[in-house]
């Protein structure tokens, strides 16, 4: 698949990569539909976040159908349409349990994807579906309304940073 991939500071380039497949349990696969590009891209590219690792494909601003998830994931099944959030959380540590889930303590907690693990800029993405924990106000993985197709426009709201406002996600 062709991804849009951090290749050194100053430079991007569209790179041939094998389709992502589920390491985790927690895993989803997502056939992405629409990515919009962010600042922090941007940001990457010019050399401004250190942590980011060359090679990685960028982009954490998407939404997309799930293709298949882990055994863990009860939440989100094969055929929804999601946006998927920038911030990557376990719901367990003492920072996730209070909702502040952008300092979360997991190895790939905080800001991850497009960052240290593979992104949205991208035909597929893998990316883990946190648990999702009562006391947290975010959502990782929102169901989107059923449309045949995605506007423009709801990439260009940031869609991953939605809020859960009652149930589950």
């Amino acid at each position: 698949m062709q991804a849009y991939t951090y290749v050194a500071e100053g430079k991007f380039a569209l790179t041939e990569k094998p389709k992502p497949v589920l390491l985790h349990e927690r895993d989803a696969i997502v056939k992405v539909t629409l990515a919009s590009i962010c600042s922090s891209d941007l940001h990457i590219k010019h050399g401004s976040v250190p942590r980011a690792v060359p090679g990685i494909t960028v982009g954490h601003e998407m939404v997309g159908v799930v293709e298949s998830v882990g055994s863990a994931v009860t939440h989100v099944q094969p055929g929804d349409r999601v946006t998927v959030n920038v911030e990557t959380f376990c719901g367990e540590c003492f920072f996730c349990k209070r909702g502040y889930v952008n300092n979360c303590t997991d190895k790939n907690g905080g800001w991850a994807l497009g960052c240290r693990i593979d992104g949205g800029q991208a035909v597929w993405t893998a990316a883990t579906v946190p648990r999702p924990c009562a006391s947290s106000q975010r959502a990782s993985w929102t169901p989107c309304p059923s449309s045949p197709t995605p506007t423009p426009s709801a990439a260009s709201r940031r869609p991953m940073r939605c809020s859960r406002t009652g149930g589950t996600a």
